[in-house]
């Protein structure tokens, strides 16, 4: 059989698209305007009736093939596809082809449509990503019932990723910078003030009874609506919608924690990542499946100790979780970096290292140089509204021989500037002070509280004659940490 070679056009991404009944061609017709669409289906005959006002374009082809045949699939090119969706409608069918599109043809990106009550956990192994076919209509739904907010349906991809709310008077997100608000996996794509139209930059602030047009991901959009129209926290939405654990970081002192962050916060899931056939996290699925936790299993093909950042990159990461480890004393001093570390330095999504130490009811969130970074005072503030919890906002104050002149002013200030940001929120933040060396004064205030909250410079040096206080931290905490890398 010869199968013709999809046309090539640079400018364009290509999908290959397995199945031409009603959802293989309704995702054809909606991406032919933007996108090289390849087709394949068995059923020559009505889907090529069904096709038939397409063939006339030169950015789709029709392949007649069986997707169950390795030689089919290449010549089809999924290999060189930017994106493969199989909707073929037997299961058996598609597994198969899933199979063979993931272990035998290595293609990256697969994206299947499951119907009715078909388990996801086959495909899930195999590191597909799987969409159900009602989630597009409880996207819609959940959006529904967000009042003050309307939904894009006949808008690009119609999944709800489009989406309208008003923010109310008493939104703690009024009058804050857009930037301040550190959207990840959504945007503020347009403001309308009254009968006005605001193009919005990171510096533009949001007025009472202004209309905000939302642009994202349709799982974490209803949640980012109510929290601009009511300043609800949604920890952790804004970096991402999933709990995000490594197979090898899921350890005994590490689930139970998880199980409990993610039956209190706002995430969506648990994902547990394993490198190659995802073998080594079955028994993971098997105890969140257990717990009664939302939970799915990606597989890469990098080991995720020693390649985190390149194996995190395209994760849908809300928080990502790492082991506790020892600290080797060469390491305190500050010898060079831990292989903790080195993995969370090129990272810019939270990392926590738990201890047990939850619920979250007292949250520490430490500062021990003047130039902290504001998202991460955000981050514990969030995380604070989020678990009802009280905050308080510790600065270390070293000798001033060692610090220079106006250092513990600086820090002060900058203390200050938290405590006044968290009241914004409605969070009533504490000040604590705690002089001496910084890494042994905070370490024993950290006794009294559940989690640590640290903002980490990856640009500062760790040296000698500075050991960096976060790695210190990061290990020897008593409690729970939650850092974030900037």
């Amino acid at each position: 059989m010869s199968l013709p070679e999809p046309p090539t056009e640079s400018r364009r991404p290509t999908v290959l698209i397995i199945g031409a009944g009603s959802t293989g061609f309704e995702l054809a017709r909606r991406l032919l305007g933007s996108w090289h669409v390849t087709l394949l289906d068995i059923d020559s005959g009505s889907a090529k009736a069904r096709f038939s006002g397409f063939v006339s374009s030169d950015r789709f082809v029709f392949i007649d093939g069986d997707a169950t045949s390795r030689l089919v699939l290449e010549r089809a090119g999924a290999t060189r596809a930017d994106a493969v969706v199989v909707t073929t409608s037997g299961l058996d069918v598609t597994l198969e082809t899933c199979r063979l599109l993931k272990r035998e043809l290595r293609v990256a990106d697969v994206t299947v449509l499951l119907r009715g009550d078909a388990a996801p956990r086959p495909f899930q192994e195999l590191g597909v990503e799987v969409v159900r076919g009602v989630e597009a209509q409880s996207a819609l739904l959940a959006a529904a019932v967000t009042k003050g907010s309307k939904v894009a349906a006949g808008v690009g991809l119609g999944r709800g990723e489009v989406m309208e709310t008003e923010i109310l008077p008493n939104s703690g997100v009024i009058g804050k910078p857009l930037a301040s608000l550190h959207p990840r996996q959504w945007l503020v794509a347009a403001v309308y003030r009254g009968e006005e139209l605001v193009i919005p930059h990171g510096d533009t602030r949001l007025e009472a009874g202004d209309r905000a047009l939302l642009v994202g991901d349709p799982a974490v959009l209803p949640g980012i609506a109510r929290f601009l129209r009511t300043g609800h926290s949604e920890f952790p939405l804004h970096y991402g919608t999933a709990i995000v654990v490594p197979a090898d970081a899921a350890g005994p002192t590490v689930l139970p924690e998880v199980a409990w962050l993610a039956r209190n916060s706002k995430a969506r899931a648990v994902e547990f990542v394993a490198c190659g056939d995802g073998a080594a996290a079955r028994p993971l699925l098997d105890w969140a499946q257990a717990e009664g936790l939302p939970a799915r299993v990606a597989c890469t093909g990098q080991d995720t100790r020693a390649h985190l950042a390149e194996a995190m990159a395209r994760r849908d990461v809300g928080i990502l979780v790492q082991a506790p480890e020892p600290i080797p004393w060469h390491k305190r001093l500050g010898l060079g970096w831990t292989p903790l570390m080195r993995r969370i330095l090129p990272l810019r999504s939270p990392v926590l290292v738990p201890r047990g130490r939850f619920p979250w009811e007292r949250i520490l969130l430490a500062l021990s140089d003047p130039e902290f970074d504001p998202e991460a005072a955000t981050l514990a503030i969030d995380a604070a509204r989020c678990f009802d919890a009280s905050l308080t906002v510790g600065v270390a104050l070293a000798p001033e021989f060692v610090t220079g002149a106006g250092v513990a002013d600086e820090l002060r200030r900058r203390q200050d500037e938290i405590r006044d940001l968290a009241a914004s929120y409605g969070v009533r933040a504490v000040r604590l002070e705690f002089e001496g060396n910084p890494v042994a004064a905070t370490l024993a205030a950290c006794a009294g509280f559940q989690l640590l909250v640290l903002g980490f410079d990856t640009a500062v040096r760790n040296s000698l004659g500075r050991p960096s206080v976060e790695q210190n931290l990061v290990h020897r905490a008593p409690c729970s940490v939650l850092v974030l890398p900037h």
